[in-house]
Parts: C-alpha cells; structure tokens; sequence
C-alpha cells in the first residue's frame, strides 16, 4: 500500500480509539421499517415529484440509507447488486459493466446515472466511468433505480433505466464523522466529514476521501498488476432565505489513478499487445439547485451546474466541459389534474488526443442540446391515475428526437396497487462512434503490384471505422406491474417488461475498405422480454428478509443486408438469463447486527463466463452510540471467479475479501 495512504488510515485508526464523545445516528432503519411503511417511501425519480412507492407507476427500487450502511459494500458498484434486473459484473478493480434489461458491457450506453440531478453519463463513450464514482456512502440518502424507460422527463440514453443517486441533506450530517477501512486484498480508505448549521438559515457539510491500495484483483499470469489510489473533497450546503425557497449549493474535485491491463497496436507490430497502464483522471463540478413552493401548490425549479473531466489513457486522452440549466414548473391545473413542464440547454466542449490504435477526428468539438418537457397526471377517478408526458430534445447528431409516455395507475387497494406503461425512448450516437477509429490488430496483407514478383506485403491494421451519420437507437416498451402486500409482514412488487428495439448499432464491413474495415450501422433490431420481482418479509421484529429475482430473454435479428452476427450473439447470450439474490437483516442484539446477502447469477456464454455463487456477511457492532464497527467477508464461497470479458480491456478474476470498518460520529 503507497506509504502517505497507509500512515493516514493508521491516523484514522488511532484517531477512533481516542475520541470518546459521540451522538447517535438520527437516521430511520429502513431495514426495521413495516411492509406497510415500506410501501409508503417517498421517491422523486418516476415523476420528478415526491410520490409513494405505491403510486408510482413504474418497475422503482429504493436502496435506502440504512440498507446502504448494513450492505458492508465497499465499492458503490456493489450496492446496485441487490437490485432486480441490474446486471452488475466487475471486470477490474476500477472497471465495471452495468446495466439493466440486457445490453451489459464496459460502457453500457442505455442506463441514465444521476447524482441529485447531475447526468455522470459521459457523451464519449456513452457510459459510466464507475472507477470515478468513490462516494462517502455514509451521505447517500437513497438511491432510486427505475428499471425501463425513463426518456420522457430523463431525456436520451435513459432507454434501459435511471439510477439516481440522491445525498443527504446536511441538515441531517451535522458534526463530525471518520471512516476507516482496511483490509485483504490490501487496500484501505480514510473518510472524513465536518458538518455544521449557517445562522439560522441554513446547514453544511465538507469533506474528504482517500482511497488506495495494492491489486484487489488477480490477472492470470500477472501478478504484479498495479494498484490504485483515489482522492476526492468537497462540499454541500443548505440553505432557506424564506418559508418558500430553498437553496442547495454542491461541489466537488476529484484526482484518481487506476492500474490496468489495455489491448495497444503499432503500424510495424504484428498482432496487438497487452500492456499494463495507468489511467489518469481529474475534474471536478459546481451545482445550484433553486426550489420555490407557491401559494397555489404548485413548484418550480431552477438547477444548473458546471463539470469539467479529464481522463488520460496511454493510447487516449479526453478533455470534457459541460454546463447544464434545467427549469421546471409544477402546478395543480384542477382538482383532477397537475401540469409539470420544464425546459433544458447542454453545452459539451472536448478536446481529445489521438494514438495510432485510436484515432479520433475531429479531436475538438463543440455540441448543444435543446430540449422541453410535458407532463400531464390526471385523476380519472379516486382509484385510477393517468399520466401522459413527452420530452423533445434537439442534438448535433440526429436531430430532433421525441420521447412520449404513457402510464396507468390503478389502487385496486389500500395496500396493492396494478400499473401499465407504454413508452419510447432513444440513445443518441456517442463521440466514440462517430469520430473514433479503432486499429483492434495488425496483420500482414499481400498488395498486387504491377511489376515482379507481382505482389508486396506490408502490414495492415484491422479496424473499425467511425460514421457520423449514424442515427439514434429507439426503444418502444410496453411495462406492466402489480406491488401490495401478500400477508401480514409480506409484500411482492412485480413487473413484467417486452421492449421493442430498433437502429440498433452494429459493425458491417465498411464499403471503402471492406476486406481491412468494419464500420458502424444502425442495421440490427430485436426485443428483450423479462420479469422482475422483489419479495419482502419479516418474520419478527429482529429479522427481515427480501428475495429478488430477474429473467431476461432477448431475440436480436439482422436483415438480408446485414453480415455480423456477433451483434446478434453477444446480445442474446451476453446477459445472464436468471440472477436471483437473499437478503438477510438480523438483529442479534440492541448492539449486533448480523446481516447476509446471497447472489447467484448464471452463466454469459457469449462471453465464456460461468455461472457463481457468491455469500457476503456483515457482523456489526454499535459499540457506544456513534462508534461502530464491522467486520465484512465478501465472495465467500469461492476464493476467487469471473465476472463478465471485455475486448476493450483485459478482464479480472474478482477474489475473495476480508475487511474490517471503522466508523465514528462525534
């Protein structure tokens, strides 16, 4: 472990056997909470408005703050495991593929991320740098994972789902708090947070995370794989000028490097090298969010933030500026009916540099979009709600793109509650598929020659080619679902999804070069077919269990013109077909907490990865009121298994983990 890292964790470390004065944490346990009372969490994310879980029309999931703490996880990746029909496998200590509904990759581009309305989705790749998203878990309020469509109020690329992460109010992190990890494989964390009120106007937190380590994951035949550390500071503060108006301030800064293994070519090396390297990146942002209540019931808000990444690559580095504004206005148009509209502007500026394996052009790029809201949530009678909406959206590459919604509410009870949705959503082309070329290997070719011996050889890279008049990806979904209570103590939320795909992307052999070169087309459409279902139980008062379970299917066609069909392939078997998970949350004692999760997910042939079983426990103990401590055991019942492959980078077999947390408010 780097030495400047180590020593902190060990400050960290004397600092909690030292501080004796500590408050309790104020926070509801959700995992305590009734079936009856689950079903009453609010969630903002379906509607962007406050709403019951019950009455929301949509395959929701909440991951509350309490279940975040009894989780034991480590990385941020590893929470969205409890959630059915996510698909989460790492495939390096950074690098991680996961979706939701199928399509799973390194990149995956048809899942929306959010962090209290900020998009992580990068424009180049289309995904999420997940290596970057080291968050103090301890301020995650809730996160809430809409599985299917989320277009209509989220905008392109929500096609698949939205997880939006939401923080904590600083209100509720007032005083001071450490963290402390450590443990096998060697790597460690130190966090730490100051909170405290403004006058009598407002709250605030800072804070401060470090994170490094030796390699966590094992590369067969490289044992010496290199590490990774992380830093990252920043603030939130909370303030209400008036009864009516709330202000909400946010920022961030961030440096981390990452040890991995990359696929490089040279144009006089035949094949491709693997090579270890280390990914660079920086950034930081700045938010302000502005919400009003006003007398007729209604809401507007005005949010707009400013983010600046850069991430370095030995064969690529990518520059990204992007400023956002988002206005929405809610009002009650009756009784029976509410109004929300709003409207949004996006400015990206990139600059990138080039390499010979990648090869991008134009390596600067200015782009906007344009984009306006409706939504309309009418009351047809007191059991049945109706909402129509659509987003319109404006972008440099395709045009104008319309994303309509249609859902249905029925209460058939106090405590259960049927809903239908039909909707259409869009992922537009990202950087990387429009101005990126990719030499993958080099070959030797033989070129006729007109004089003796009549031929040349040379080498050739095999490639695939940019197109910048490849068109958006469209989805049609049609989304049923029932959620209520079974029994006393026992609840069930279902869903069943079919999802119509079409100009969905592929590589054909390019035209200009068709024996050397591949380009990308928009040829390929199928569908995807799936049921989730999570099921709650609480047997005592001390024990609660959840079970969850996902089938996905998917069919991917090409038409008469269309050659590669390891589109079709890595579609139809890269995702698996069952995951089913355990929860248990036990309370040994007032001041012991044994808590287990078990997850099995069977096997990605397009990909020749195995089915696994994996066992996580969590033992805790509340040593005085604010000091904790827990011991983790993760992968437990195997020493060590993959996960997913990829060809962007070399992929990890994830090991067993062993890690104890130390965790202290004051």
């Amino acid at each position: 472990m780097n030495a400047p890292i180590h020593s902190l964790i060990v400050a960290g470390c004397l600092t909690v056997v030292t501080v004796a004065t500590a408050t309790p944490n104020p926070d509801p346990d959700l995992s305590e909470l009734s079936i009856e009372e689950l079903l009453q969490v609010k969630v903002t994310s379906v509607a962007k408005r406050s709403q019951r879980v019950q009455d929301s029309a949509a395959a929701v999931f909440v991951i509350g703050h309490e279940e975040i703490r009894r989780s034991g996880a480590r990385a941020f990746p590893d929470l969205l495991r409890m959630v059915p029909g996510v698909e989460v496998a790492q495939i390096s200590p950074g690098g991680w593929a996961i979706t939701s509904r199928g399509f799973n990759e390194l990149y995956s581009n048809k899942l929306l991320v959010l962090v209290d309305g900020r998009s992580i989705y990068t424009p180049f790749f289309s995904g999420v740098y997940w290596d970057e998203q080291d968050f103090i878990l301890e301020d995650i309020e809730r996160i809430e994972v809409i599985r299917g469509p989320g277009g209509t109020l989220w905008g392109a690329n929500a096609v698949n789902g939205v997880i939006n992460i939401i923080t904590r109010h600083s209100r509720d992190t007032e005083g001071d708090l450490v963290v402390v990890e450590a443990g096998q494989p060697t790597t460690g964390s130190l966090a730490y947070r100051h909170g405290g009120k403004i006058g009598e106007v407002g709250s605030y937190r800072i804070y401060g995370k470090l994170t490094g380590g030796e390699p966590s994951m094992v590369y067969p035949g490289n044992p010496d794989y290199d590490g990774n550390r992380a830093t990252r500071a920043g603030f939130r503060a909370d303030l209400a000028p008036s009864a009516r108006d709330a202000v909400m301030l946010q920022g961030e800064v961030y440096d981390a490097h990452h040890g991995q293994f990359d696929i490089t070519t040279a144009p006089n090396r035949i094949g491709a090298q693997v090579m270890s390297d280390n990914v660079a990146s920086d950034g930081g942002h700045f938010l302000a969010n502005w919400r009003r209540d006003l007398a007729n019931g209604g809401q507007w808000t005005l949010q707009g933030y400013a983010d600046r990444a850069r991430r370095d690559y030995p064969d690529l580095g990518v520059r990204i500026n992007t400023f956002d504004l988002d206005f929405q206005y809610r009002f009650p148009l009756s009784k029976q009916q509410e109004i929300t509209w709003g409207a949004g502007y996006r400015t990206i500026d990139d600059l990138l540099r080039s390499s010979y394996t990648l090869q991008v052009s134009p390596d600067r790029r200015h782009s906007e979009i344009f984009s306006a809201f409706l939504q309309d949530e009418i009351a047809l009678a007191d059991d049945l709600a109706l909402t129509l909406g659509t987003k319109i959206e404006h972008n440099d590459d395709t045009g104008m793109e319309l994303q309509p919604g249609v859902r249905l509410l029925w209460r058939v009870s106090d405590r259960s509650s049927l809903w239908g949705a039909v909707s259409r959503a869009v992922r537009t082309p990202a950087r990387s598929e429009t101005g990126l070329t990719i030499n993958y290997v080099v070959i030797p070719a033989v070129t006729p020659t007109v004089t003796p011996p009549f031929f040349r050889m040379t080498l050739q890279p095999l490639a695939i080619t940019p197109n910048p008049n490849i068109d958006a990806e469209r989805l049609i979904a049609y989304e049923v679902g029932w959620r209520g209570e079974l029994s006393r103590g026992m609840s069930l939320d279902l869903a069943l999804f079919s999802n119509h795909y079409d100009s969905l992307t592929t590589t054909e052999p390019d035209p200009a070069n068709p024996r050397y070169a591949s380009i990308r087309s928009n040829l390929m459409y199928g569908e995807t077919y799936g049921v989730e279902a999570a099921l709650h139980w609480h047997p005592s008062e001390r024990w609660r269990l959840r079970a969850d379970y996902g089938w996905l299917d998917a069919a991917m066609h090409l038409p008469p013109g269309g050659t590669n069909t390891r589109n079709e392939q890595g579609i139809e078997r890269g995702s698996p077909s069952h995951q089913f998970s355990l929860h248990s949350y036990y309370n040994l004692a007032p001041n012991w907490e044994l808590d287990t999760a078990l997850y099995h997910v069977t096997s990605l042939p397009a990909l020749a990865v195995s089915g696994y079983t994996r066992l996580d426990l969590r033992l805790g103990w509340r040593l005085r009121h604010g000091v904790e401590v827990s011991l983790v055991g993760q992968n437990l019942t195997d020493n060590r298994h993959f996960e997913y492959s990829s060809t962007e980078t070399v992929a990890a077999e994830v090991p067993r983990a062993l890690f104890g947390r130390v965790e202290l408010h004051f």
